[in-house]
């Protein structure tokens, strides 16, 4: 190749980039009054199609903890409510429940805004739809009476519903679309039993009508005496099961390091790509095997956008949010400067309608907070 071409090529990728600058706004979502405290850095957040999103936070029962203090009964006392911002604007709106349901959680976003979720208490729970802040029970399919909302895509058209069943993994599984539901196959033996002693179970699902699960279990070395997590991988595609070999074990070589170190589904992308979290990041699909991202992926958004920054739950900062698009990383500040004040941790999530969702921090932090972090919208000119 000449050097004409590699200039040409150079200068078209600035281009792009620049193309990029300032073509959105960024909107500081402020949290609701009266709320002590949101889950913004706790994979607790929801960005619809439509750019609108939403989260779960919790306010104090005034009441209750005044009879707390004059009875000695505890400590404050909380009420958990989801909220959702809508239409760009920077106000939350509270999700409200019933007089014996009070509590709600949202569980994903439909393409039109709709929000999914569940009203509860501490003994029974209704399965709920709120269009605007007004809220209806949600019409489960024919034979699913029972079942509880558990997941949704990111396009907010497949819903995931789960119950505890007798089947041998102790756990139904059904995806519902356009209102009828499919039933999922019991996970093959490989994928462990949900419940089970030593084992814990995450799950997620994508725009495809796949569903990916990580089965962690523990497991001793005899030899040097030390607990590792091992995971696999179940994926449901297509009406069958593919599953992982191991995922890679993360140990101390020397056998001085005897900690069991957790590990946690991050993220599952349209393309059936699963992210993994265990000391250190890594993914896994069938035709790849498992294998190490840069260090900065955090997650997917929509297409085949894939998001980048610090982990929200992550304390130390170590990376600026950006999004790859084409294999080429943009960082947030190419779309449109931080709030005033706040500076930006992670990409959250991206809509086709071009919405970016972030978490920002106050500019002189150094740690990631719940009390500090606070989601922005970037949403398009």
């Amino acid at each position: 190749m000449s050097a004409f071409p590699r200039l040409a090529a150079v200068t078209g990728l600035l281009l792009a980039t620049a193309a990029q600058a300032q073509t959105h706004t960024a909107t500081l979502l402020a949290r609701p009054s009266g709320a002590s405290s949101c889950y913004e850095t706790a994979n607790l957040v929801w960005l619809a199609a439509n750019g609108d999103v939403a989260t779960r936070c919790d306010f104090p029962q005034t009441f209750q903890a005044f009879f707390n203090a004059l009875t000695g009964a505890g400590g404050p006392v909380y009420s958990s409510r989801s909220v959702v911002w809508r239409g760009g604007s920077a106000t939350a709106k509270t999700l409200s429940g019933t007089t014996a349901q009070p509590k709600t959680q949202v569980q994903g976003a439909q393409a039109d805004g709709a929000i999914l979720g569940t009203i509860y208490n501490s003994t029974s729970s209704t399965p709920s739809i709120w269009r605007g802040t007004t809220r209806s029970n949600y019409a489960l399919p024919a034979g699913y009476t029972g079942w509880q909302l558990e997941r949704t895509s990111r396009d907010g058209q497949t819903l995931l519903i789960s119950l505890k069943d007798n089947s041998r993994f102790q756990l139904g599984m059904a995806l519902v679309k356009g209102g009828v539901a499919t039933k999922l196959p019991t996970p093959p033996l490989a994928c462990g039993t949900y419940g089970a002693s030593a084992e814990r179970h995450q799950w997620l699902l994508n725009s495809q009508g796949q569903v990916a699960i990580l089965r962690a279990r523990k497991v001793t070395n005899a030899l040097l005496g030390y607990t590792s997590t091992v995971g696999k991988v179940c994926l449901y595609q297509s009406g069958d099961w593919v599953v992982s070999d191991d995922t890679p074990v993360y140990y101390d070589e020397y056998g001085v390091d005897n900690r069991s170190y957790g590990m946690d589904l991050m993220a599952f992308s349209d393309s059936g790509e699963v992210l993994i979290d265990q000391r250190g990041r890594y993914t896994w699909q069938p035709s790849v095997g498992f294998k190490q991202p840069d260090a900065a992926v955090v997650g997917y958004g929509h297409g085949s956008d894939v998001l980048g920054g610090t982990p929200p739950s992550d304390s130390t900062i170590t990376a600026e949010a950006s999004v790859w698009r084409n294999g080429q990383a943009l960082p947030l500040t190419a779309f449109a400067p931080a709030p005033a004040g706040y500076r930006y941790t992670t990409a959250l999530g991206t809509t086709a309608a071009g919405h970016i969702l972030a978490l920002a921090v106050p500019s002189s932090a150094t740690v990631i907070t719940s009390g500090g972090a606070r989601l922005v919208l970037l949403k398009p000119r």
